[in-house]
């Protein structure tokens, strides 16, 4: 695995590729990681790829939650929104824990958002608010109080949207995320604008 990782470093990905197939094959019991590492190697090059090293994961070990997330994300880039949900549905339906269970709503809400249902979006991404209060994850708080405030935005609740971007704006301010503050300004800016141009 040290050689492929190296031949990644090296710019080399189809070398990488290679011996992490020759390491599978070698090696039965590791072969869900280096299935993993496969997929997470092609993602963002090779979307077929990718996908098949992911589902392989799924295939070897069903409750491989990092894989169905990843197969998620993957489906989600490619726009494929109904596999996309189907993915998310396994690890929320896989998930034993708080974490597990609220990233795939979150995730949920995101394909929702980019499918254009904002109204579903909202409800996961409350549901998704809520679990994660409730564990004391507060980066996740903060990105679920934006994710809010966009959809808010987008349906023209102004006041709404504003309550969850600055509620997103104090609690990133708190974390020290200072990328995340910036966006949050950003934000609050284009809901002045779009005030503006109402009046």
């Amino acid at each position: 695995v040290s050689e492929a990782l190296q031949a990644v470093a090296c710019g080399n990905v189809s070398l990488a590729a290679t011996l992490l197939v020759d390491i599978e094959r070698q090696n039965g019991s590791e072969a869900t990681t280096i299935a993993m590492e496969q997929g997470a190697l092609w993602f963002g090059l090779d979307s077929h790829k990718a996908l098949a090293a992911f589902k392989r994961a799924t295939d070897l070990n069903i409750r491989n939650l990092p894989a169905w997330n990843s197969l998620g994300h993957l489906h989600s880039t490619c726009k494929d929104y109904d596999h996309a949900i189907d993915a998310y549905a396994k690890v929320k339906s896989l998930a034993t824990d708080g974490e597990w269970k609220a990233t795939a709503i979150a995730n949920l809400g995101s394909v929702y958002k980019c499918c254009g249902d904002l109204y579903k979006a909202r409800e996961y991404y409350l549901t998704a608010l809520a679990i994660f209060k409730g564990l004391g994850y507060r980066e996740d708080v903060a990105i679920q109080y934006d994710n809010l405030g966009f959809v808010y935005l987008e349906l023209g609740y102004y006041d709404e949207a504003e309550d969850f971007y600055f509620r997103a704006l104090k609690l990133n301010q708190k974390l020290g995320r200072k990328q995340a503050v910036a966006a949050q300004y950003a934000n609050l800016g284009v809901i002045d604008t779009n005030r503006e141009q109402l009046d």
